[in-house]
């Protein structure tokens, strides 16, 4: 059901683009303002975890030489902690849709061009130029270059450095350079709304 709806949701805005390139890009950003309440109590869920851990182990460092009041302070931290949960919870249900999109690109994957990216002969063909990868891991470092030119202040976005950056030069070269174009497009697109959201949530 979940497919036939994403489907025709697909369809009917590449038939007002008729473009595959944009009908990509504007339906991930549909389904992501849809799943923006489930994304808002995730990020909050887990800010909560944060604060959870961070309390255990202060008690932990408080009552180290007390094994019995540390104990009992524990389990009463824990006791409050079901809330915490709620955000694997809410990531395990996102997970599908996620999936869906995917393979709901892939199989909508045509020979054709696309206005966004002219350099691109064909969607179902990897960038030639390695353009898309590197667009990738320059979107999906964002959030740390704008935090290392203290353009944004949150401490949920990690520092910049060679760690940080590893993971998306692995992807873009293992992955994205890979796959056919309109899967590089979707990627770039998912990872710069999940930017936003890390910056401003």
């Amino acid at each position: 059901m979940l497919t036939n709806l994403l489907q025709s949701l697909f369809n009917f805005m590449n038939a007002i683009t008729n473009d595959y390139g944009i009908t990509i890009i504007i339906v991930t950003f549909i389904i992501n303002i849809v799943l923006l309440p489930l994304v808002i109590k995730q990020r909050k869920s887990m800010k909560d975890m944060q604060a959870l851990n961070n309390k255990v182990n202060e008690i932990k460092e408080k009552y180290k030489n007390n094994e019995r009041k540390m104990n009992e302070e524990l389990q009463g931290v824990y006791q409050n902690s079901s809330k915490s949960l709620l955000g694997i919870v809410l990531l395990l249900v996102q997970a599908p849709i996620f999936m869906t999109m995917h393979k709901l690109f892939t199989r909508n994957i045509v020979n054709t061009t696309t206005r966004i990216m002219p350099w691109i002969s064909s969607l179902s063909l990897p960038d030639p130029y390695f353009v898309l990868p590197i667009i990738y891991v320059l979107v999906q470092l964002m959030p740390s270059i704008l935090g290392y030119f203290n353009l944004v202040k949150s401490k949920s976005i990690p520092k910049l450095s060679i760690q940080t950056a590893i993971l998306p030069l692995v992807m873009a070269l293992l992955l994205v350079a890979k796959m056919p174009a309109a899967i590089g497009i979707y990627f770039i697109t998912y990872s710069f709304i999940q930017g936003i959201q890390q910056i401003t949530l």
